[in-house]
């Protein structure tokens, strides 16, 4: 893969985290009843979203390393 590709696989996983992060937020801060989906999604978002940081850094790192 070209280091452009890299750069930009890195900059969607990070606003996917954050995205993710602010799901989490939301999904914690209603006091309404959820619904059974929202629940689950909300578990792996909490699960998955600091890989993705994790990733997606590495990912740019990497690509502005290779240039």
């Amino acid at each position: 893969m070209k280091a452009k590709n890299f750069i930009i696989v890195g900059i969607v996983l990070l606003f996917l985290g954050i995205s993710m992060l602010l799901f989490i937020a939301a999904t914690f801060s209603y006091m309404g009843d959820h619904w059974r989906t929202v629940s689950i999604i909300g578990e792996y978002c909490i699960l998955l979203f600091i890989p993705a940081l994790i990733i997606g850094g590495a990912s740019i790192i990497f690509g502005l390393v290779k240039r």
